[in-house]
């Protein structure tokens, strides 16, 4: 589990924290329930971390409730691509995520 796995499963678990306004809320709990492996440094736990772990469940929630609008077979290949999308924004880089929504968002003809 990373960082933002664990964070996304605070958020999930208590919507109210995703406000903007609990980060050092969210950095007590991420505290309890992740330690750090690998390459990950221990003292991560960072208020900009909740900020961005949230900015990236927006973008997932807003691809998930898009989704629905996609035929089938668009929406499976879409869906496809969200988890090494999402495992990019958990490292730092949002672009494949944010492509992923524009290409939904995209009029069809």
């Amino acid at each position: 589990m990373t960082r933002h796995d664990a964070i996304r499963e605070i958020f999930k678990k208590e919507p109210s924290l995703a406000d903007g306004y609990h980060d050092g809320e969210v950095m007590d709990r991420l505290r309890e329930i992740w330690r750090p492996e690998g390459p990950e440094k221990s003292n991560t736990y960072d208020p900009k971390h909740a900020a961005w772990g949230r900015g990236t469940l927006a973008i997932l929630k807003c691809i998930q409730e898009s989704l629905r609008r996609l035929p089938e077979t668009e929406r499976r290949q879409i869906q496809r691509q969200i988890p090494s999308a999402r495992k990019e924004a958990d490292n730092g880089n949002r672009t494949r995520l944010k492509a992923l929504l524009k290409e939904i968002d995209t009029p069809r003809p």
